[in-house]
């Protein structure tokens, strides 16, 4: 479930912070697991075993965070920068809508 605190996140530090929080709720519910699960096969594809091993266990120990997304972007930036650009489009799409 995407938390008040999520969507602040996301609306400060992806971009969002010009849609209102209830279109950004919107587009995190409706396409949140969509646009992980495309940064993270895309990440995953730049990792070798060991790292991958490495960022999985790193998902399984914080998810239950709230900052989560925060820190994750923070230890790693080239998932932070797949992920940014991949909340942009969406919300490029949203606005043209």
């Amino acid at each position: 479930m995407i938390t008040s605190q999520h969507i602040q996140a996301a609306q400060t530090k992806l971009g969002l912070d010009t849609l209102s929080p209830s279109d950004a709720e919107a587009i995190l519910n409706r396409f949140g697991y969509d646009i992980v699960v495309a940064t993270m096969t895309e990440f995953m594809t730049s990792l070798g075993e060991w790292e991958q091993n490495s960022f999985e266990s790193w998902i399984e120990a914080h998810q239950a965070e709230p900052d989560m997304l925060e820190q994750l972007m923070l230890l790693y930036p080239q998932f932070g920068k797949i992920l940014t650009e991949e909340i942009l489009k969406l919300k490029n799409a949203h606005e043209v809508v």
